[in-house]
């Protein structure tokens, strides 16, 4: 291990493993000009973390960038098998595709829905949303292929599971997830049917023609009559 072979940033991760109880063996793994200072970051971070050999593997293998080996040490991380790693830790694949597809996979979505996802919405982290927000998958997997057909942007999907979140039942989700609106205005309906205000209230300004703006003056408006003084002492 030449000094002169490596930049300070790399010497530097070198540094970190030995301090962190790596061994020799272990450092050289890593430890190799061909790698920057981030890919050894995330092998360095593999070995600390004790993902096995498998994991290491892939990450030394040479075939990705750091951004793609962040996502390839993420799913061993979190959990994922050796085998289901290897649906996303392909060189075809972006960054960002690796992303949305461990996420699914984690999530504990089938693959063959998870493709059909980044096929139909694209690469904007539906996938990832629905993880962190624990949508149920069971629910996900009914309403993204319910609204595959409307021409729905990952935004305007947003809004439909937000419903799913908020516990609104199918038909008060359908209220709003039409073509015709965009995602800021479906939010106005979606917040006058978690507020529970009647459904002609609601008709009143879930016309498509109102900007959001305008839809939400008059959802707080009408909510404001809803509210009424306390009944007085007898």
């Amino acid at each position: 291990m030449e000094a002169y072979r490596f930049d300070q940033w790399q010497l530097s991760e070198i540094q970190k493993g030995k301090q962190n109880g790596l061994s020799d063996e272990e450092i050289m793994l890593y430890a190799k000009p061909d790698f920057d200072s981030w890919q050894m970051y995330e092998i360095r971070i593999a070995l600390e973390e004790k993902l096995g050999t498998k994991a290491i593997g892939l990450l030394i293998s040479g075939f990705f960038d750091c951004s793609k080996m962040h996502q390839i040490r993420l799913g061993f991380s979190e959990g994922l098998t050796y085998e289901q790693v290897l649906l996303y830790a392909q060189k075809r694949y972006s960054f960002a595709e690796m992303s949305e597809i461990r996420c699914g996979l984690e999530y504990g979505i089938k693959l063959d829905l998870i493709m059909f996802v980044l096929k139909t919405y694209g690469v904007h982290n539906l996938l990832e949303f629905s993880l962190n927000y624990e949508v149920p998958v069971m629910h996900f997997a009914f309403w993204v292929k319910r609204c595959s057909k409307m021409g729905f942007s990952v935004e305007e999907m947003k809004e439909v599971l937000w419903g799913v979140l908020h516990h609104l039942e199918e038909d008060e989700i359908l209220m709003y997830a039409k073509p015709v609106y965009y995602a800021d205005q479906m939010k106005e309906i979606r917040r006058g049917l978690e507020d529970r205000m009647q459904y002609y209230d609601i008709e009143k300004f879930a016309d498509f023609h109102l900007d959001a703006r305008t839809m939400k003056e008059m959802r707080e408006s009408i909510f404001n009559t809803y509210h009424f003084d306390d009944d007085e002492d007898d």
